[in-house]
């Protein structure tokens, strides 16, 4: 059986590499007890992609990742001390590490069936997503039970067959908080009126700057509040394998344009969509 597991990444778990995500989730469903199936051949590898890779330093409310269990793995009972508490604590601590935003106003909370949410303190949404079923909801607790602070599951769900999460991948929605300047929301709509926006890259191989317009890759680009100095910026910008942008290089070369210096450590960068 198939699974797509939602889950979100914060704290130190943002500095953590594509790779090694991959290698922690992998052994997080080792211990949790939910074996993996593998591709057959001569090289066999487990059956478990993410989504979307995140950069470094980002942190996220919607990351995805598919698994495939082995078929002789059984789910009928939680192992040893398993139980859903590991879902109920993994999602507190998970808000109170999220900028203090009040639960129910969260973006995340009507992925989580109502009996974990009630246990949580958490009040569910008419519009609420419940967790497909039972057995969705015990490979939810196993793997909260195993994952490191920073990372915690939302939803779980048997996966549709066909393509992959990765593969349907189109675009991803980012909040951003940036240094603010003056009339900044009428220079983020002219900024989105130019016909083209040309980010110049540094090619790896040749060290060459080779530029691209990135103006057919953004969807959605604007101030959503201003707060001091500092302002909230959303966008939603293509990525997948039809092109990523991402979200710094965006901020760059506004503020480039607007003849503003900006540091990598001025921003504070969120996933909060996938889109397919």
């Amino acid at each position: 059986m198939k699974y797509l597991v939602k889950f979100a990444k914060f704290g130190r778990m943002a500095y953590i590499s594509h790779l090694d995500l991959q290698r922690l989730l992998l052994r997080a469903l080792r211990m949790s007890g939910l074996k993996p199936a593998y591709s057959k051949g001569f090289s066999p590898h487990p059956k478990l992609s993410i989504a979307l890779p995140l950069s470094l330093g980002f942190t996220s409310t919607c990351e995805y990742f598919e698994f495939e269990l082995a078929e002789h793995t059984t789910l009928g009972t939680f192992p040893g001390n398993a139980s859903p508490a590991g879902a109920h604590f993994a999602w507190n601590h998970f808000c109170e590490n999220t900028e203090s935003m009040p639960i129910d106003e969260f973006p995340v909370s009507n992925v989580l069936s109502e009996t974990v949410m009630a246990s949580a303190g958490v009040s569910a949404h008419t519009n609420a997503c419940p967790i497909v079923n039972m057995t969705s909801e015990i490979v939810m607790a196993r793997l909260n039970q195993v994952l490191p602070e920073g990372l915690a599951v939302l939803s779980v769900q048997v996966s549709e067959g066909g393509k992959s999460i990765a593969s349907k991948v189109r675009f991803a929605a980012y909040e951003i908080t940036a240094p603010r300047m003056e009339m900044m929301e009428d220079r983020a709509r002219a900024f989105l009126e130019l016909p083209e926006i040309i980010f110049e890259k540094k090619d790896r191989k040749s060290g060459r700057i080779m530029p691209k317009d990135i103006r057919s890759m953004i969807q959605t680009f604007e101030v959503a509040s201003l707060f001091y100095d500092r302002a909230f910026l959303t966008c939603v910008l293509g990525a997948g394998s039809g092109g990523s942008l991402n979200p710094q290089d965006l901020m760059g070369v506004f503020y480039t344009r607007q003849n503003k210096s900006l540091e990598t450590g001025d921003l504070i960068i969120r996933r909060t969509g996938i889109l397919t």
